[in-house]
């Protein structure tokens, strides 16, 4: 409980440290704190341990100003190592708790259903197996019921699943919507969040659908869906890569024009802050965004709002 409110005060101190140096001081002192915690509970048992927990100590002082100026400087990669620290002191924690049970949590778990292959792929070995063989569906089944029985798996919907001492995804919802959804592209406030350049927390995953798609059905995470044209549907789009996972999502110039598309849906003040958001940003392309904006026929809407923000 503790653990889980100091991380809750560090994510909010983060967001203060941004603008103060007092806040960056607090930050610093609480993050390091939780490392030095979960470090200490997991190692010192050994000779060997101590000496690697001195070095680790050493290790985190030296790299205060680093991280005094990433705050500064890139605070969004800030965020990302943040929670970066806090996902290791979980996986930290999980691992003592594993090993405490007798049990040695696996760092990659691989199931090859099959050796068949008909792709005759050049120089690949499968090409010489006459007769390929399968693994039984209940032993695939049992394998993955033990590892989730221990701890080892999580599940995150029906079908998916993922190592608990894997470190968490920054943004597991869209990986499991790009999953599902093979033609879902991560929109509007959930790409703001992403990029971050918006105050709003999303309570949904806003995916962006072609015209003719039907609605497809997904029990969790709770989506809001939005139905573009293909010339919309496809302009922007681009992939990017969670935790090795793809992600369909676009870019951040056209997510600003499809929020002054929507903005009866999302509201004008989430639309208004987003765009003097990325207008502080230092990498502002506003071709591109007007062309977008001509694309999404907002273009009339959005200009007298972009010129009110670059004058003052």
């Amino acid at each position: 409980m503790a653990e889980t409110f100091r991380r809750v005060l560090t994510k909010v101190g983060l967001e203060a440290a941004i603008r103060s140096e007092w806040a960056r001081g607090k930050l610093r002192n609480l993050l390091i704190e939780s490392l030095r915690g979960s470090y200490e509970e997991t190692t010192g048992q050994t000779a060997e341990e101590q000496e690697a927990l001195k070095f680790q100590k050493a290790l985190g002082v030296s790299l205060l100003p680093f991280l005094d100026r990433l705050v500064k400087e890139k605070p969004q990669a800030a965020r990302k190592t943040v929670d970066f620290a806090f996902q290791w002191s979980d996986d930290m924690r999980k691992r003592l708790a594993f090993r405490q049970q007798g049990l040695m949590a696996p760092d990659t778990y691989v199931i090859e259903p099959t050796n068949r292959c008909n792709l005759h792929c050049p120089g690949c070995y499968a090409a010489s197996i006459e007769k390929g063989s399968d693994l039984p569906y209940e032993l695939i089944e049992k394998v993955d019921n033990e590892m989730r029985d221990t701890g080892v798996l999580e599940q995150l919907a029906r079908g998916v699943y993922r190592l608990t001492t894997l470190p968490d995804f920054s943004e597991p919802d869209l990986v499991l919507v790009s999953k599902k959804i093979s033609r879902g592209v991560i929109c509007l406030i959930s790409a703001l969040a992403y990029y971050g350049i918006t105050t709003q927390i999303p309570h949904f995953v806003y995916v962006a659908i072609p015209v003719n798609s039907r609605k497809p059905k997904l029990d969790y995470p709770p989506i809001r869906y939005f139905w573009y044209s293909e010339k919309v549907y496809q302009a922007g789009m681009k992939t990017i890569q969670i935790k090795g996972c793809p992600v369909k999502i676009y870019d951040i110039e056209k997510t600003l024009a499809d929020c002054v598309k929507f903005r009866n849906k999302i509201g004008m003040d989430v639309v208004i802050e987003a765009l003097k958001m990325y207008w502080r940003g230092k990498k502002t392309n506003l071709d591109k965004l007007y062309e977008y904006a001509k694309i999404n026929r907002v273009e009339k809407i959005l200009q007298p709002i972009m010129e009110t923000i670059v004058s003052q």
